[in-house]
Protein backbone atom coordinates (compact mmCIF):
# COMPACT_ATOMS: atom_id res chain seq x y z
CA UNK A 1 0.00 0.00 0.00
CA UNK A 2 1.17 3.53 -0.73
CA UNK A 3 1.90 6.20 1.80
CA UNK A 4 -1.11 8.07 3.16
CA UNK A 5 -1.64 11.69 2.10
CA UNK A 6 -0.63 14.26 4.70
CA UNK A 7 -2.44 17.11 6.43
CA UNK A 8 -0.54 19.72 8.43
CA UNK A 9 -2.54 21.20 11.31
CA UNK A 10 -1.61 24.68 12.52
CA UNK A 11 -2.63 26.00 15.93
CA UNK A 12 -1.15 28.44 18.43
CA UNK A 13 -1.43 26.27 21.55
CA UNK A 14 -1.53 22.48 21.61
CA UNK A 15 -3.51 21.47 23.53
CA UNK A 16 -5.60 23.43 26.05
CA UNK A 17 -7.89 21.24 28.17
CA UNK A 18 -10.97 23.03 26.80
CA UNK A 19 -10.00 22.23 23.19
CA UNK A 20 -10.24 18.43 23.33
CA UNK A 21 -12.52 18.54 20.27
CA UNK A 22 -9.50 19.68 18.26
CA UNK A 23 -7.33 16.92 19.69
CA UNK A 24 -10.00 14.40 18.68
CA UNK A 25 -9.97 15.68 15.10
CA UNK A 26 -6.18 15.59 14.83
CA UNK A 27 -5.65 12.16 16.38
CA UNK A 28 -8.55 10.40 14.64
CA UNK A 29 -7.32 10.50 11.04
CA UNK A 30 -7.79 7.24 9.17
CA UNK A 31 -7.13 8.14 5.56
CA UNK A 32 -4.49 10.78 6.30
CA UNK A 33 -1.33 11.18 8.31
CA UNK A 34 -1.01 14.34 10.38
CA UNK A 35 1.61 16.78 11.62
CA UNK A 36 0.84 19.50 14.16
CA UNK A 37 2.63 22.85 13.97
CA UNK A 38 2.31 24.92 17.13
CA UNK A 39 3.77 27.97 18.82
CA UNK A 40 3.13 26.95 22.42
CA UNK A 41 3.00 23.41 23.84
CA UNK A 42 0.62 22.54 26.67
CA UNK A 43 1.05 19.01 27.99
CA UNK A 44 -2.07 16.92 27.48
CA UNK A 45 -1.61 13.21 28.21
CA UNK A 46 -4.74 12.24 26.28
CA UNK A 47 -3.68 13.79 22.99
CA UNK A 48 -0.08 12.93 22.34
CA UNK A 49 1.24 14.41 19.13
CA UNK A 50 2.13 11.79 16.50
CA UNK A 51 4.59 14.16 14.83
CA UNK A 52 4.97 17.46 16.74
CA UNK A 53 6.61 20.44 15.09
CA UNK A 54 7.27 23.52 17.25
CA UNK A 55 7.82 26.67 15.20
CA UNK A 56 11.05 27.38 17.06
CA UNK A 57 13.30 24.46 17.91
CA UNK A 58 16.65 26.11 18.48
CA UNK A 59 18.22 28.54 20.93
CA UNK A 60 19.70 30.96 18.43
CA UNK A 61 19.07 34.69 18.35
CA UNK A 62 16.39 34.43 15.66
CA UNK A 63 14.56 31.70 17.58
CA UNK A 64 14.58 33.73 20.79
CA UNK A 65 13.36 36.77 18.86
CA UNK A 66 10.56 34.69 17.33
CA UNK A 67 9.43 33.50 20.75
CA UNK A 68 9.56 37.08 22.05
CA UNK A 69 7.40 38.35 19.17
CA UNK A 70 4.85 35.61 19.79
CA UNK A 71 4.77 35.89 23.59
CA UNK A 72 4.30 39.65 23.64
CA UNK A 73 2.64 40.50 20.33
CA UNK A 74 1.12 37.21 19.07
CA UNK A 75 3.03 37.68 15.81
CA UNK A 76 4.68 35.00 13.67
CA UNK A 77 8.22 36.15 12.94
CA UNK A 78 9.95 35.80 9.59
CA UNK A 79 12.03 32.95 11.05
CA UNK A 80 8.91 31.10 12.14
CA UNK A 81 7.32 31.61 8.73
CA UNK A 82 10.48 30.34 7.03
CA UNK A 83 10.58 27.23 9.25
CA UNK A 84 6.99 26.30 8.44
CA UNK A 85 7.31 26.96 4.71
CA UNK A 86 10.39 24.76 4.68
CA UNK A 87 8.39 22.01 6.42
CA UNK A 88 5.61 22.35 3.83
CA UNK A 89 8.12 22.11 1.01
CA UNK A 90 9.76 19.06 2.57
CA UNK A 91 6.62 17.12 3.56
CA UNK A 92 4.39 18.13 0.63
CA UNK A 93 1.01 17.97 2.41
CA UNK A 94 -2.30 17.72 0.57
CA UNK A 95 -3.88 20.36 2.77
CA UNK A 96 -3.16 22.83 5.60
CA UNK A 97 -5.77 22.96 8.36
CA UNK A 98 -5.75 26.09 10.55
CA UNK A 99 -7.64 25.73 13.84
CA UNK A 100 -9.37 28.91 15.08
CA UNK A 101 -9.88 31.92 12.85
CA UNK A 102 -7.77 33.96 15.27
CA UNK A 103 -4.84 31.58 14.87
CA UNK A 104 -5.20 31.84 11.10
CA UNK A 105 -4.87 35.62 11.48
CA UNK A 106 -1.47 35.07 13.11
CA UNK A 107 -0.42 32.54 10.44
CA UNK A 108 -1.86 34.72 7.65
CA UNK A 109 1.33 34.95 5.58
CA UNK A 110 1.27 31.16 5.23
CA UNK A 111 -2.32 31.34 3.98
CA UNK A 112 -1.18 33.85 1.39
CA UNK A 113 2.12 32.29 0.34
CA UNK A 114 1.42 28.58 0.50
CA UNK A 115 0.40 26.88 -2.74
CA UNK A 116 -1.37 24.14 -0.76
CA UNK A 117 -5.18 24.28 -0.23
CA UNK A 118 -5.91 25.91 3.14
CA UNK A 119 -8.84 25.12 5.43
CA UNK A 120 -9.72 27.33 8.40
CA UNK A 121 -12.00 26.02 11.17
CA UNK A 122 -13.93 28.46 13.36
CA UNK A 123 -15.10 27.41 16.81
CA UNK A 124 -16.57 30.18 18.98
CA UNK A 125 -15.05 33.41 20.19
CA UNK A 126 -13.04 33.71 16.97
CA UNK A 127 -16.20 34.57 15.03
CA UNK A 128 -18.27 36.17 17.80
CA UNK A 129 -16.27 38.52 20.04
CA UNK A 130 -12.92 38.74 18.23
CA UNK A 131 -14.34 40.68 15.24
CA UNK A 132 -15.39 43.48 17.65
CA UNK A 133 -11.94 43.85 19.20
CA UNK A 134 -9.97 47.06 18.82
CA UNK A 135 -12.92 48.99 17.42
CA UNK A 136 -13.67 46.44 14.70
CA UNK A 137 -10.06 45.75 13.70
CA UNK A 138 -10.63 42.06 14.42
CA UNK A 139 -13.29 41.93 11.69
CA UNK A 140 -10.97 43.71 9.27
CA UNK A 141 -8.16 41.22 10.00
CA UNK A 142 -10.45 38.25 9.37
CA UNK A 143 -11.60 39.74 6.08
CA UNK A 144 -8.17 40.66 4.75
CA UNK A 145 -6.02 37.91 6.22
CA UNK A 146 -8.32 34.88 6.39
CA UNK A 147 -11.43 35.09 4.22
CA UNK A 148 -9.47 36.46 1.25
CA UNK A 149 -6.90 33.64 1.15
CA UNK A 150 -8.50 30.51 2.66
CA UNK A 151 -9.65 27.83 0.23
CA UNK A 152 -12.40 26.65 2.58
CA UNK A 153 -13.96 27.88 5.82
CA UNK A 154 -15.51 25.34 8.20
CA UNK A 155 -18.40 26.42 10.44
CA UNK A 156 -19.76 24.29 13.28
CA UNK A 157 -23.42 25.16 12.70
CA UNK A 158 -25.80 27.00 10.39
CA UNK A 159 -25.95 29.80 12.95
CA UNK A 160 -22.18 30.17 12.77
CA UNK A 161 -22.30 30.11 8.97
CA UNK A 162 -24.74 33.02 9.01
CA UNK A 163 -22.47 34.98 11.35
CA UNK A 164 -19.44 34.37 9.12
CA UNK A 165 -21.34 35.58 6.07
CA UNK A 166 -22.33 38.75 7.94
CA UNK A 167 -18.65 39.27 8.76
CA UNK A 168 -17.86 39.31 5.06
CA UNK A 169 -16.88 35.71 4.30
CA UNK A 170 -18.08 34.62 0.82
CA UNK A 171 -20.87 32.08 1.32
CA UNK A 172 -19.44 29.80 -1.37
CA UNK A 173 -16.31 29.28 0.74
CA UNK A 174 -18.21 28.07 3.83
CA UNK A 175 -19.16 24.49 4.67
CA UNK A 176 -21.02 23.46 7.81
CA UNK A 177 -19.00 20.65 9.36
CA UNK A 178 -20.14 18.78 12.47
CA UNK A 179 -16.90 17.38 13.81
CA UNK A 180 -16.87 13.80 15.05
CA UNK A 181 -15.92 12.19 18.32
CA UNK A 182 -14.64 8.79 19.40
CA UNK A 183 -17.97 7.39 20.59
CA UNK A 184 -16.41 4.23 22.02
CA UNK A 185 -14.60 6.32 24.63
CA UNK A 186 -17.92 7.51 26.10
CA UNK A 187 -20.26 4.59 25.48
CA UNK A 188 -21.90 3.48 28.73
CA UNK A 189 -24.43 0.77 29.56
CA UNK A 190 -27.01 2.96 31.23
CA UNK A 191 -29.82 2.27 33.69
CA UNK A 192 -32.73 4.56 32.88
CA UNK A 193 -34.90 3.48 35.83
CA UNK A 194 -36.34 6.27 37.96
CA UNK A 195 -34.22 7.33 40.92
CA UNK A 196 -34.38 10.23 43.32
CA UNK A 197 -33.10 12.84 43.47
CA UNK A 198 -33.00 13.59 39.76
CA UNK A 199 -29.42 14.63 38.98
CA UNK A 200 -28.96 17.42 36.45
CA UNK A 201 -25.45 18.40 35.41
CA UNK A 202 -23.56 21.00 33.43
CA UNK A 203 -19.89 20.43 32.61
CA UNK A 204 -18.29 23.54 31.17
CA UNK A 205 -15.77 26.29 31.75
CA UNK A 206 -17.19 29.19 33.74
CA UNK A 207 -17.35 31.88 31.07
CA UNK A 208 -20.06 34.42 30.30
CA UNK A 209 -21.26 32.75 27.10
CA UNK A 210 -21.71 29.39 28.80
CA UNK A 211 -24.90 30.47 30.55
CA UNK A 212 -24.48 29.09 34.09
CA UNK A 213 -26.46 31.99 35.58
CA UNK A 214 -29.20 31.41 33.02
CA UNK A 215 -29.41 27.72 34.00
CA UNK A 216 -29.38 28.55 37.72
CA UNK A 217 -32.42 30.81 37.32
CA UNK A 218 -34.23 28.16 35.27
CA UNK A 219 -33.48 25.51 37.90
CA UNK A 220 -34.97 27.66 40.65
CA UNK A 221 -38.20 27.95 38.68
CA UNK A 222 -38.23 24.25 37.80
CA UNK A 223 -37.90 23.23 41.45
CA UNK A 224 -41.18 24.99 42.21
CA UNK A 225 -43.03 22.90 39.63
CA UNK A 226 -41.26 19.53 39.68
CA UNK A 227 -42.99 16.82 41.77
CA UNK A 228 -39.69 15.01 42.50
CA UNK A 229 -36.54 16.31 44.19
CA UNK A 230 -33.72 17.48 41.92
CA UNK A 231 -30.05 18.33 42.29
CA UNK A 232 -28.09 20.55 39.91
CA UNK A 233 -24.32 20.03 39.54
CA UNK A 234 -21.90 22.47 37.92
CA UNK A 235 -18.34 21.39 37.09
CA UNK A 236 -15.41 23.27 35.58
CA UNK A 237 -13.02 26.19 35.96
CA UNK A 238 -12.89 29.60 34.34
CA UNK A 239 -12.78 33.36 34.78
CA UNK A 240 -16.34 33.59 36.13
CA UNK A 241 -16.20 30.74 38.66
CA UNK A 242 -15.47 32.84 41.75
CA UNK A 243 -18.21 35.29 40.79
CA UNK A 244 -20.59 32.36 40.41
CA UNK A 245 -19.64 30.90 43.81
CA UNK A 246 -20.11 34.30 45.46
CA UNK A 247 -23.55 34.57 43.87
CA UNK A 248 -24.49 31.16 45.29
CA UNK A 249 -23.45 32.16 48.81
CA UNK A 250 -25.55 35.31 48.65
CA UNK A 251 -28.76 33.55 47.57
CA UNK A 252 -31.00 30.71 48.62
CA UNK A 253 -29.88 28.00 46.27
CA UNK A 254 -30.77 24.62 47.68
CA UNK A 255 -29.62 21.46 45.93
CA UNK A 256 -26.94 23.22 43.84
CA UNK A 257 -23.44 21.69 43.95
CA UNK A 258 -20.28 23.06 42.32
CA UNK A 259 -17.43 20.66 41.51
CA UNK A 260 -13.92 20.97 40.11
CA UNK A 261 -13.21 20.27 36.45
CA UNK A 262 -12.97 16.69 35.20
CA UNK A 263 -10.08 15.37 33.17
CA UNK A 264 -11.32 14.51 29.70
CA UNK A 265 -12.05 10.80 29.29
CA UNK A 266 -10.89 9.91 32.81
CA UNK A 267 -12.58 7.31 35.02
CA UNK A 268 -13.99 10.13 37.14
CA UNK A 269 -15.37 11.82 34.01
CA UNK A 270 -17.10 8.61 32.87
CA UNK A 271 -18.43 7.88 36.36
CA UNK A 272 -19.86 11.40 36.53
CA UNK A 273 -21.70 10.85 33.24
CA UNK A 274 -22.93 7.47 34.45
CA UNK A 275 -24.40 9.01 37.61
CA UNK A 276 -26.10 11.88 35.76
CA UNK A 277 -29.76 11.73 34.69
CA UNK A 278 -29.98 14.79 32.41
CA UNK A 279 -27.15 16.84 30.93
CA UNK A 280 -27.79 20.55 30.37
CA UNK A 281 -25.66 23.06 28.45
CA UNK A 282 -27.29 26.37 27.61
CA UNK A 283 -25.43 28.93 25.55
CA UNK A 284 -26.03 32.66 25.48
CA UNK A 285 -24.60 35.59 23.58
CA UNK A 286 -22.58 37.46 26.22
CA UNK A 287 -22.42 41.24 26.39
CA UNK A 288 -18.94 41.11 24.88
CA UNK A 289 -20.37 39.24 21.87
CA UNK A 290 -18.95 35.80 22.70
CA UNK A 291 -21.02 32.83 21.53
CA UNK A 292 -20.68 29.06 21.57
CA UNK A 293 -19.93 26.76 18.71
CA UNK A 294 -20.94 23.24 19.68
CA UNK A 295 -19.80 22.39 23.23
CA UNK A 296 -17.64 19.28 23.30
CA UNK A 297 -19.08 18.18 26.65
CA UNK A 298 -22.57 18.21 25.09
CA UNK A 299 -21.46 15.83 22.34
CA UNK A 300 -19.73 13.59 24.90
CA UNK A 301 -22.88 13.45 27.03
CA UNK A 302 -24.97 12.40 24.01
CA UNK A 303 -22.43 9.68 23.23
CA UNK A 304 -22.86 8.33 26.77
CA UNK A 305 -26.61 7.93 26.21
CA UNK A 306 -27.75 10.91 28.27
CA UNK A 307 -30.77 13.01 27.37
CA UNK A 308 -29.51 16.56 26.85
CA UNK A 309 -31.07 20.01 27.00
CA UNK A 310 -29.40 22.85 25.13
CA UNK A 311 -30.08 26.07 23.27
CA UNK A 312 -30.45 26.37 19.51
CA UNK A 313 -27.38 28.38 18.54
CA UNK A 314 -25.00 26.31 20.65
Amino acid sequence: MGQKPLVIHLIRRYLHYTATFIGTQITSHEGYDGIVVFMEKIDNVLFKLPDPYPCFKGNGVTDHFGRFMYNYFRVLSKRGEHNILRLIEEKKPEVLHFHFGTDAVMYHRLLKRSKVPCIVSFYGWDYSSFPKKWGGLGKFLLQKRVFSHASLILAMSEDMKGSLIRLGCPSEKIRVHYYGIDTSRFYLKRDYSHQEPLKLRMLSSFELQKGQMFLLEAFQKAQQNCPIPMQLYFAGDGSQKQIFLKHLKQGQYDNVIVEDKYEFGSKAHLKMLEETDIFIHPGITAKNGKKEGIPGSLVEAMCSGLPVISTYHA
